[in-house]
């Protein structure tokens, strides 16, 4: 499986919203949680053998609101709950996350790679 075999919307998704193998498995708890909310704190002492820190938790769970991939309640809770659009690219990472982890951790390192020779190249002298 290479980043050829995703789809657009799943490197999209992995670009913006999961750019760490962390923060796909973050998301995988999530939704395999379902309708339970969680506070930050929470997630951290559930994930904390993991090697998550409370710091990573609280970035990714902001990508994850501004991508549409949870809900949160009004008490700063937030479950699972991924807007229709992000529905079947977010089906389609957690398939790849169970069925080919090595593989996907290939595709998310190679969309780094893309990402910051994307920003090298921005530094280039151009010829005028």
């Amino acid at each position: 499986m290479s980043s050829s075999d995703f789809s657009q919307a799943v490197i999209d998704l992995i670009r913006r919203c999961t750019p760490t193998f962390a923060a796909v498995e973050l998301l995988v708890f999530l939704q395999m949680e379902g309708e339970r909310n969680w506070s930050a704190e929470e997630l951290l002492e559930r994930l904390k053998p993991r090697g998550f820190t409370l710091t990573s938790i609280e970035e990714s769970l902001r990508k994850f609101e501004r991508c549409s991939l949870v809900e949160a309640d009004g008490e700063g809770r937030i479950r699972f709950g991924p807007s229709a659009e992000m529905d079947s690219p977010v089906k389609l990472l957690v398939a790849a996350y169970h069925e080919r982890p090595v593989s996907l951790i290939r595709v998310i390192y190679a969309v780094a790679d893309d990402h910051i020779q994307s920003f090298a190249d921005s530094f280039r002298l151009k010829p005028e």
